[in-house]
């Protein structure tokens, strides 16, 4: 067996660690089965070339990535759509039997984007409904993680003469995504896999074993011992000095750091700060992190106030109350009346009646037109709308003082 690693060592992530498991009795040393340890992105290295307004270029495929040193040069593992686009072969199967995926954080996992749609993507439920919500919602250039849209392909008008570019359905492409349980081991062609539960910052954080014949690896993926869910990464040790790794590859992070507070602590200290407080109160925390979600809504109902979400959040947690093979019962629930969804006004203002429209040659408000709220909002933000739960710009004016 033997490791690569092509990000991750000296840096804060942008882990891809491929693992090889050589065939011992062939004389040509050949590679049975291959894993990657993630696929992220380095923070750190694509700062070194880009940034807000200067960012790589889609019409060159891989190339920009690849000649930056930001994506390794191995042949087989990327979508073929960006390797002929550029003029380059594209292997007919992948060289690699898949990628294990520790959790949903863009260091390790953004650059599947880049990944042929065949390679096996192995990630537990919660990565996979974190994953979707941010693809479907999100308007990156590269995050095509759940699925991807062939580029550069064009196919005949249905009407006419020439040719129109793939868009749409006809142009999707799902990836294949393998949904694992945790504590439930599965084989990769050599390899038994099992999936550890971690605390991370994020729902699904996992670690993993692998192990074969000659080798017992653990991979922590990112771990901490402060969150919500220490008790996960109180387990992963245990298991781990049980199964008696002889390579252990561990983020490193704050290694050398003392522990200085937990959740819990954050929680008091919020509440403190704003009991006596009678206005207006923003909190700024990635939506992903339903851990600080928590700590939020805490806060909210201990100073009598209400949880203002965003409509990116909400949707996330309707996925995770709506998926019943996971453990949702500690999240909470947008029916809950301690929870509201704020909307701002886009497009045309018309969440509120302030603003006018040319209907039909008046000038009108929203209330005394049948126009639709709707058409306003993207597709899955829309069934929100028609919920009691549903605030804007108005209600905060009114009540600044009961919203968190």
């Amino acid at each position: 067996m033997s490791l690569k690693f092509y990000g991750g060592v000296n840096e804060i992530g942008g882990n891809k660690i491929l693992v090889d498991n050589k065939d011992s009795s062939n004389s040509d040393n050949k590679n049975i089965s291959s894993l990657f340890l993630d696929f992220g992105m380095s923070f750190s290295k694509a700062g070194d070339y880009f940034s807000e307004f200067l960012q790589p270029r889609k019409l060159n495929g891989i190339m920009d990535f690849v000649e930056l040193g930001l994506l390794p040069k191995i042949k087989g593992i990327y979508r073929e759509d960006y390797l002929k686009h550029c003029g380059l072969e594209s292997s007919k199967e992948p060289s690699v039997d898949g990628v294990l995926l520790s959790h949903a954080h863009m260091d390790h996992c953004a650059y599947i984007h880049h990944l042929r749609g065949d390679i096996p993507i192995f990630m537990r439920k919660e990565s996979e409904i974190i994953l979707s919500v941010l693809e479907e919602t999100g308007k990156s250039s590269f995050g095509e993680i759940m699925n991807l849209k062939k580029s550069f392909h064009y196919v005949p008008k249905k009407r006419g003469e020439g040719y129109k570019k793939l868009t749409g359905k006809e142009a999707k492409v799902e990836r294949n995504i393998v949904s694992i349980d945790p504590y439930s081991p599965f084989d990769i062609n050599g390899f038994k896999v099992t999936s550890i539960p971690v605390d991370h910052s994020l729902p699904g954080s996992s670690a993993y074993f692998l192990e074969n014949d000659d080798e017992a690896i653990v991979y922590s993926g990112d771990i901490r011992f402060h969150g919500r869910n220490k008790s996960f990464s109180d387990k992963f040790v245990t298991e781990s000095y049980k199964f008696n790794p002889t390579i252990m590859l561990c983020e490193g992070t704050r290694i050398n750091e003392n522990g200085k507070g937990n959740e819990e602590d954050i929680e008091t200290k919020a509440v403190n700060l704003i009991k006596d407080y009678n206005g207006l109160i923003f909190v700024n925390y990635p939506i992903r992190d339903l851990d600080r979600l928590i700590t939020f809504y805490n806060v909210a109902k201990y100073t009598d106030r209400i949880l203002a979400i965003n409509s990116k959040q909400a949707y996330m947690l309707k996925l995770l109350e709506d998926e019943k093979s996971i453990e949702n019962d500690k999240y909470p629930k947008l029916s809950d009346s301690n929870i509201v969804v704020y909307f701002p006004r886009k497009k045309q203002g018309l969440i509120s009646g302030e603003h006018y429209v040319c209907y039909d040659g008046d000038w009108k408000t929203l209330d005394s037109c049948d126009l639709e709220l709707k058409s306003d909002y993207d597709i899955w933000e829309r069934e929100f709308l028609e919920g009691d739960n549903v605030i804007n710009y108005t209600d905060l004016q009114e009540e600044p003082q009961n919203i968190f």
